[in-house]
């Protein structure tokens, strides 16, 4: 194959690709402007990042460790640096070819185009499935969210699941190679979740495959010889992927066993509950409901989003209701338009009309029996996404199916069924397009799929009001007149809410209710009317095609057109050019308040400020300027997450003082300003007295009503490492700390007699993992966790130097083994592409 010929075959990928730019851009057209797309999990990240990441633009070197947030935590899940691991820098090369956020919707198109091409669709239906799953609300609404680690990770998949299947088709070096590529980039978005859901995908392809080698009857010993051999294969390649990723995955797991999503806690109450991993409550917070599911067609089925009541126009009931009671209606845009189960929701799972009623047809039309693959996965995670609302399977699989308990939000699985349903879609179409394709019978199977799905989304436009009360799902959880937690309706709740803001005029709470009630139901009915359009005309586009009356790339063209205009047209409502600001006001978050700038000029190398105005974790700007007692990271370390359910939520002022809270931030009539906490404990102390506890609830209860500086609290378990250590009260005794990076920290300490020197910093120690380390005058000493969460140590008497110090032997041995598979990689590739040249 001469060069001549290898472009005219490359040309039109390009040209396609090129297109997918052109795309991206345009639905992002403000940033042409200079403005940036204003996401509040990115806003988080980077406050949570800066000590981290200054540390290493200034030192040259990375910290393992900041404290940036949740008064100290590990880096590796904020900011780090995996220079040695070839996949990462390649993962993020590939991001970064684009400005955001265009690089995000780009990267969908070109994953499901490249999966598609390498399994050998028509790149017609490559380009439709890539716009299918590019433009699915739910991914769009991740990019508008700032979930920029499952954006990477979803547009990744398709060709790392491209690749597996195209190894199992017999191209074993090829395959093999480009899945350990893919596989490693997908690793190096970093979002296991989703990549845990792709796995449980691919190893129900494997089953499958299976099952077809046996069902064929023909060559089964030839074809399982070839099934292992792929899997042989891939196995190698999963190996390779994983070894460029260790540094990255082995510090991962290794944190992951001290935080709350798989750390075993020591406290009998969670011990009770089902140990490690999250509880059910938690982890099924949000869990889609089964009658929601409708939305993959009928975007406002259940309302949408919680956030899009400015729908509510001047035409809507509760915007009338509002200026006839005299009433802003401006307020009308903050009314509870979602009624689903969910707590909470950004949008809803809208696949596509078109989609919906090309699954159908895929499935009823299509010989290729991966149909059955697809269809599996698409339900069984559908199901999966119903969590608590489908208990009985969903507790099953999350108590005995391993690692599915250390994930949360189980509606994140709907990203993944996206990829499923639009390739179903595909291969209906992709039948089509045989020489020897059955039209009648494929007129057939069009009329049922646009009966089923047109039929049902037809019958909710006329008949939904009939049979739908457009009342609020959820429940929320409040306090009666006694004071006792009660779970209510949430329109109730709301109802009430009205009714006490109107001064008790319940007639009027009503009305506004039964308003808002009323715009649902037109939502749902404007919205079913809308599917309906978008499938009868897809549906007539093959119509005209079966009867000879329009070329099949007319056909396909149209469908693709008429794709792009529903799925385009529905994500507007969540990202769009309001969600864009200048570039100056994107910086805002980050602006030094006035409370900021005084607490600033504090000279003291290392406190901590809690900022009352923000939630305790769901605040990382605090972080930008300060050494935060909140933070902004779903991981938090399980003995912290404890203390401050059980403290710091509930204001243990003894607590914060431990922590070394030297400033609160307060709200003080619309400005923010610092509160200086004269009660702050300081970097470390000398303590007058330890109270032996004999486990973890214990030691955790004795923080009530303690006083830090005087006392420490010890479980009895460190009894052995103090021996008959007694404490003799030095009131001349001092420490101080000297030297402060997020990594190593330095104190000076001077005493007439041996004390147990308490630390305001975070107790941990993995041994031989990762861990904090004491010396005392260069010389490692042994140090004890008190207080629950704290760090403490035997002082001798003298004047002395101590430090701590946070290193990671996973992660220097992790860094080894990354580059050691990385170069075994890029020779993988070499050979595949010499074997390729070879054979060409």
């Amino acid at each position: 194959m001469n060069s001549q010929t290898i472009f005219k075959k490359l040309l039109p990928h390009f040209l396609i690709l090129l297109g997918f730019v052109l795309a991206a851009v345009l639905y992002n057209y403000p940033m042409m402007s200079g403005k940036k797309l204003s996401q509040n999990d990115i806003t988080q990240s980077i406050g949570s990042a800066k000590e981290a990441k200054d540390y290493y633009e200034a030192k040259g070197e990375l910290t393992l460790w900041t404290n940036s947030m949740f008064s100290g935590m590990p880096s590796f899940m904020i900011f780090m640096k995996y220079t040695d691991s070839i996949t990462i820098l390649v993962g993020q090369f590939i991001s970064r070819m684009i400005p955001q956020p265009a690089n995000f919707i780009f990267l969908y198109l070109a994953g499901f185009y490249l999966m598609m091409v390498m399994l050998g669709y028509h790149p017609m239906l490559a380009v439709f499935g890539a716009i299918g799953y590019a433009f699915a609300s739910y991914n769009i609404i991740s990019i508008e969210a700032g979930h920029i680690n499952k954006v990477l990770a979803l547009a990744y998949a398709p060709p790392f699941i491209g690749a597996v299947i195209m190894t199992y088709q017999g191209k074993y070096l090829t395959g093999g190679v480009l899945a350990a590529i893919f596989a490693g980039i997908e690793l190096t978005a970093n979002h296991f979740q989703i990549t845990y859901y792709v796995i449980i995908a691919l190893i129900l392809y494997t089953i499958y495959y299976l099952i077809q080698i046996f069902v064929s009857k023909t060559a089964v010993s030839q074809k399982l010889k070839s099934f292992g051999i792929a899997t042989a294969v891939l196995g190698l390649a999963a190996a390779i992927s994983v070894g460029t990723h260790a540094a990255l995955i082995w510090t991962t797991y290794e944190y992951t066993k001290e935080t709350n999503r798989g750390g075993t806690s020591e406290l009998s109450s969670t011990k009770k509950s089902g140990g490690s991993g999250l509880a059910k409550d938690y982890a099924f917070q949000w869990s889609y409901g089964i009658y929601e599911s409708f939305s993959f067609a009928i975007p406002n089925f259940l309302g949408g989003g919680s956030g899009t009541a400015a729908s509510l126009d001047e035409n809507s009931n509760t915007y009338k209701v509002f200026v006839n009671n005299n009433l802003n209606p401006d307020y009308a845009k903050s009314m509870p338009i979602y009624w689903g189960a969910q707590p909470g929701t950004a949008g809803p799972a809208y696949v596509g009309a078109i989609i919906c009623f090309l699954f159908v047809f895929g499935l009823l039309y299509s010989k290729d029996p991966i149909k059955w693959w697809l269809l599996v996965v698409s339900v069984l995670f559908v199901m999966f996404s119903w969590g608590k609302n489908f208990s009985g399977f969903n507790y099953f699989i999350f108590d005995y199916v391993p690692l599915y308990n250390k994930f949360r939000a189980i509606t994140m699985i709907l990203s993944v069924v996206q990829l499923f349903m639009v390739w179903m879609a595909v291969l209906g179409l992709q039948e089509l397009l045989k020489p020897k394709a059955d039209k009648l019978e494929a007129l057939k199977y069009l009329k049922y799929s646009a009966g089923i799905v047109g039929g049902l989304v037809l019958i909710i436009a006329l008949l939904g009001s009939g049979f739908q009360n457009f009342q609020s799902m959820a429940t929320v959880e409040m306090n009666d007149p006694q004071g006792k937690k009660i779970e209510k309706n949430a329109d109730e709740a709301f109802r009430d809410q009205i009714t006490q803001a109107l001064q008790n005029n319940e007639l009027v709470a009503n009305s506004i209710l039964r308003a808002v009630e009323d715009d649902r139901a037109a939502l749902q009915r404007a919205d079913a009317w809308r599917s309906f359009i978008f499938i009868i005309l897809a549906a007539g586009l093959l119509w005209l095609y079966l009867i000879d009356k329009l070329a099949i790339n007319y056909a396909l063209g149209g469908i693709v057109f008429l794709s792009l205009i529903d799925l385009w047209a529905l994500d507007r409502r969540y990202l769009n050019e309001d969600n864009f600001v200048k570039k100056s006001n994107y910086e805002d978050p980050f602006q030094k308040t006035p409370a900021d700038e005084s607490i600033l000029t504090d000279k003291d190398p290392h406190f901590r400020v809690f900022n009352q105005t923000a939630g305790l974790f769901s605040d990382g700007v605090t972080s930008y300027h300060h050494h935060s007692i909140g933070g902004y990271h779903a991981a938090k370390l399980q003995r912290y997450n404890e203390l401050s359910e059980e403290h710091l939520f509930k204001g243990n002022r003894a607590v914060y003082n431990m922590l070394n809270t030297k400033y609160f931030i307060v709200n003080n009539q619309g400005s923010l300003v610092a509160q200086r906490n004269p009660e702050a404990a300081g970097n470390a102390w000398f303590v007058q007295e330890i109270k032996w506890v004999k486990n973890a609830d214990a030691e955790l209860q004795a923080l009530n009503g303690f006083d830090p500086k005087k006392t420490a609290v010890i479980d009895q378990r460190y009894k052995k490492q103090l021996g008959d250590f007694k404490i003799k009260t030095d009131k001349k005794a001092s420490i101080r700390l000297t030297s402060y990076a997020p990594n190593v920290l330095v104190y000076e300490s001077n005493t007439s007699s041996p004390q147990l020197a308490v630390f305001s910093e975070i107790y941990y120690v993995n041994p031989g993992k990762m861990e904090w380390t004491a010396y005392l005058d260069g010389k490692e000493v042994p140090h004890i966790r008190v207080d629950y969460i704290l760090r403490a140590m035997q002082v001798p008497a003298g004047k002395h130097k101590i430090e701590f110090k946070f290193d990671s032997k996973v992660y220097r041995l992790g860094s080894k083994i990354s580059l050691i598979s990385s170069i075994i990689l890029v020779l993988g590739v070499i050979a595949a592409l010499y074997f390729a040249w070879r054979k060409n």
